[in-house]
């Protein structure tokens, strides 16, 4: 837990914060999530390569459903995840599975524009 709480603290420090003014029951669920949200936002921010953020993606994926079968893998974040879904049956791997699809489908979204013109004309629709 200790690394993952570390990882969690450096990379999202505000979060980290408040989570610290949970109470203990639900302290540790807690930093379960952030840590591996921690982990899948760093996928978009550490990959410049599409195949290469999708075998990060799938390993998540993976790595919940291994989670919650009881064998989890020996990655820190997922044994928090592990042990917070042995405490908390709120937690579910469909949870988990939505929070990765959402960062996975935002990679995807995520294409510079060729001219400030081409971005012009796109931003208008929103307007």
């Amino acid at each position: 837990m200790f690394r993952s709480r570390f990882q969690f603290r450096k990379y999202d420090f505000a979060n980290y914060l408040s989570t610290l003014l949970l109470n203990s029951e639900c302290r540790d669920a807690a930093f379960a999530i952030r840590a591996y949200n921690v982990e899948l936002a760093q996928i978009r921010s550490s990959t410049t390569e599409t195949m290469a953020g999708k075998m990060r993606y799938q390993f998540w994926s993976d790595a919940v459903d291994l989670a919650f079968t009881g064998k989890p893998s020996r990655h820190p974040v997922v044994q928090c995840i592990a042990a917070t879904a042995r405490k908390h049956p709120l937690l579910t791997s469909s949870l988990l599975k939505d929070m990765l699809n959402g960062r996975a489908n935002d990679n995807k979204t995520n294409v510079a524009f060729e001219t400030v013109e081409v971005c012009t004309d796109a931003f208008r629709w929103y307007v």
